[in-house]
């Protein structure tokens, strides 16, 4: 753990030109001579827990979140424009959804769909369900992680991670930890075999430790964060399948065929066992 040293003679224009130094000598030795790719993500969970950070991070890593704020300005699905991460050949489009936990969530799942399909989006390479590691798991995640699946099929595990938010603090130990309690988790292990895409971590300088001009505590952030955000675009630069957004039509007569296919099945079995 870094010092919280404050030296009054230190500003945050300071701290932030000692980042962007740091961040530039690493990416002096690091240099991308893939073939320019370009990926489609999705980002699903909770308001207020770092998915548009996460955006940010990934398009710049010196970023500073914004003042925290007890009230969500994002919309319920919103879309980022492509942009490309620096030196690199990497080029992400980023679909962000908040799923409302506290009622019926079905229609929001409809409503990603139709949404994909006005802008054109018809796959993504990688889902992120985001989650923070400010606060437990609790059934309510747990719900909707399998409706995600039973909505958009088993077919959509994948492309599909977990994303803990939230961690620039943590060392390898603790995400380790965090990792291991979710693995054997009684509740949670449950779903742990639809995120094929495994477990990530991801958080962001803290914007009062900036304020309060802790060069020390922000400088071992932005280290933490810049591994994070190179484990996080060598897992998008690795995906080759993708996931294929339908129309709701197409989509629920998929669900119904499934559904019929799966009440055969049980029907044979049943007159198996009584033969």
């Amino acid at each position: 753990m870094f010092p919280r040293t404050n030296d009054n003679n230190i500003t945050t224009d300071t701290i932030l030109n000692t980042i962007r130094e740091l961040y530039r000598k690493k990416q002096k030795s690091y240099q991308s001579y893939q073939r320019s790719s370009y990926k489609d993500i999705l980002l699903i969970g909770r308001r207020n827990i770092g998915k548009t950070t996460l955006k940010h991070i990934l398009e710049d890593p010196c970023s500073i979140t914004d003042e925290s704020s007890l009230i969500s300005r994002t919309p319920s699905i919103s879309f980022h424009q492509t942009f490309q991460l620096s030196n690199s050949n990497l080029f992400l489009q980023i679909v962000e959804t908040s799923i409302p936990f506290e009622r019926n969530n079905d229609e929001h799942l409809w409503n990603i769909n139709q949404f994909c399909i006005e802008n054109r989006i018809e796959r993504f390479n990688l889902i992120c369900f985001c989650r923070s590691s400010n606060s437990s798991f609790n059934n309510g995640d747990i719900e909707i992680v399998n409706k995600l699946v039973k909505h958009f099929g088993e077919q959509i595990c994948s492309q599909l991670c977990l994303i803990i938010t939230h961690c620039e603090s943590k060392d390898n130990e603790e995400c380790n930890r965090l990792r291991n309690e979710l693995i054997n988790d009684h509740y949670f292990k449950e779903i742990i075999p639809y995120f094929r895409q495994g477990i990530h971590f991801t958080g962001s300088i803290n914007r009062d430790d900036f304020n309060r001009k802790y060069i020390d505590v922000v400088s071992g952030q932005f280290e933490t964060v810049y591994v994070y955000r190179q484990n996080l675009i060598q897992l998008i630069q690795n995906t080759r399948d993708s996931f294929r957004i339908q129309p709701k039509i197409e989509q629920q007569q998929q669900q119904q065929q499934q559904q019929t296919n799966h009440d055969h099945r049980q029907q044979k079995k049943g007159c198996c066992e009584i033969l």
